[in-house]
């Protein structure tokens, strides 16, 4: 078990990705989505490869698809409050 995937627990992540609008040709804002998951996975050693669970039909999603990347953050317990901050539909404003 790598370094990385040692920190992996049974708990909620928050996952970005984002598409840069200078970067698409339909339009020019951004691509920016963020929301919690709850199953993260190493899904083999070498290669390590990491398996995150995903809604098919989400923001997120249709952004990962985009963008082609994602991050995933790991939460220490003093960032719990996270969880629910982006486990709840929101909306991004400029500023």
């Amino acid at each position: 078990m790598s370094e990385l995937t040692s920190k992996f627990t049974y708990e909620y992540y928050i996952l970005t990705a984002l598409k840069k609008g200078e970067n698409l040709e339909t339009r020019d804002k951004d691509y920016v989505a963020a929301g919690t998951v709850n199953w993260v996975s190493q899904a083999s050693f070498l290669p390590e490869i990491i398996s995150v669970s995903v809604g098919q039909k989400s923001d997120l999603n249709e952004t990962i698809d985009y963008s082609e990347h994602l991050t995933i953050h790991l939460l220490s317990e003093n960032h719990k409050e996270y969880v629910q901050k982006f486990g709840s539909k929101s909306t991004i404003e400029d500023g």
